[in-house]
């Protein structure tokens, strides 16, 4: 259960912030345009050329990465290309230290939000402006949490509310090992029971 929720938090992270895939995935379909920047001066021929290896599924990322250094010194942009992987791995390294500060940030946004949850002197529209408010601050921590509960199956909301009436916070299984969460003690209670 850990690994599904790990793995949730880590698919919409990469979503949210930003595409973590290799050289070849630096396509003409995600840029405007004619491609990459550093194709920009380059000629149709060649751009065909890089888009072949960008398309090739059987390279492995260390031969594509080969062959676009070797096409960008055939068509005399290879400093121009070092300039874009150095932007592209300084782009990365930020994605992948917002990734560690999101992730940081889960429990306590998520405790948050079960606060607001359980506060039962407030109307709707305020529990909706709190977690809005909640958002402001921490948007993909927020974002992240309802992909979250929506992978384990709250319903999706009509007209502000989920199905059924109030809004629930996320309840994870016993056996997850994230610990006690809103509603796991009637959960505990009905398991002693039984």
């Amino acid at each position: 259960m850990i690994r599904t929720f790990t793995f949730a938090a880590l698919a919409i992270i990469a979503v949210v912030m930003g595409h973590l895939g290799g050289p070849r995935d630096e396509h003409p379909h995600k840029h405007h345009g004619d491609g990459p920047s550093f194709l920009a001066n380059v000629s149709a021929e060649g751009k065909q050329e890089f888009e072949k290896v960008f398309k090739n599924k059987q390279l492995t990322l260390a031969e594509g990465e080969v062959q676009i250094e070797a096409l960008a010194a055939k068509y005399g942009v290879s400093d121009i290309y070092k300039e874009f992987q150095a932007k592209r791995t300084a782009r990365l390294a930020e994605v992948k230290k917002n990734q560690t500060e999101v992730i940081h940030n889960l429990s306590d946004v998520s405790a948050q939000l079960k606060t607001i949850y359980q506060n039962k002197n407030q109307t709707a529209a305020e529990q909706e402006k709190a977690v809005e408010a909640l958002r402001k601050e921490h948007r993909v921590e927020v974002d992240t949490i309802k992909f979250i509960r929506a992978q384990f199956g709250e319903h999706k909301r009509h007209a502000g509310r989920p199905h059924g009436g109030s809004i629930r916070p996320l309840v994870l299984p016993k056996e997850s090992h994230v610990g006690p969460t809103v509603g796991q003690e009637n959960v505990d209670k009905k398991e002693e029971s039984a």
